[in-house]
């Protein structure tokens, strides 16, 4: 099976929220993001 890709890019707060959606949607989804961890709010 060919799966669509999606690719985010400074993913963010919603980011990994729209990956999962759309994983179980059967997409490939691949997320780019600056920071090291997702949850580090830190230095916004």
């Amino acid at each position: 099976m060919n799966k669509e890709k999606f690719t985010l890019i400074g993913a963010g707060l919603a980011g990994p929220l729209m990956a999962t959606y759309l994983a179980k949607k059967g997409y490939f989804v691949e997320i780019f993001e600056q920071r090291k961890h997702l949850l580090d709010v830190q230095n916004l």
